[in-house]
């Protein structure tokens, strides 16, 4: 499967449409939708981030160096365990002040993405905490993550790509091809 047809079956997944009301959004002929889907058709790009427009979705180009592999970044950060991955991004005392934080909270935003692999920056560590209103259904769809010696919840990749996120498309194709968890 080409990585259209992946990133276009993952947005229309997510956004809970189905091939012929993605088509009716975008304007295009169902059989279209499937032969992108299938990989029978690569769409141009401007194609591309029309069926992803309708889905709720933006496709995004991220800077790259020619002749090498932009997802190679993403795959080192994944072979990490996940404090490590926050430690490069943040620094060793984010990874402290997580491991320290009384209650229940779902570390969200950058730091979050950083778990997950995603390779951005993180500027600070946000966390939502059972005071603010998404608490209840960012617990519920988060990931477990081990900090080494505490257990985290952190929001899930889904709930990440939502926030547009350029760099969360990358960990997309590389979570993708190689089906690994944080």
């Amino acid at each position: 499967m080409n990585e259209a047809a992946r990133l276009l079956r993952h947005a229309r997944a997510r956004a809970g449409l189905t091939q012929r009301a993605l088509a009716a959004r975008a304007g295009v002929p169902q059989p279209y939708v499937a032969r992108v889907e299938s990989s029978r058709t690569d769409p141009g790009v401007s194609s591309l981030a029309r069926l992803l427009r309708a889905c709720g979705a933006t496709l995004a180009v991220l800077p790259g160096t020619a002749g090498t592999d932009a997802m190679e970044p993403v795959r080192a950060l994944l072979a990490l365990p996940p404090a490590e991955r926050l430690a490069r991004a943040a620094g060793d005392a984010a990874v402290y002040a997580l491991r320290a934080r009384d209650g229940a909270f779902v570390v969200t935003g950058a730091a979050a993405a950083a778990l997950h692999g995603a390779p951005v920056p993180v500027p600070e560590v946000t966390v939502a905490t059972e005071d603010d209103p998404d608490y209840a259904a960012l617990a519920r769809a988060a990931v477990r993550v081990d900090l080494g010696g505490r257990t985290v919840l952190v929001a899930a990749l889904d709930d990440l790509v939502a926030t547009g996120d350029e760099h969360l498309a990358t960990l997309l194709a590389v979570r993708a091809e190689t089906a690994a968890g944080p």
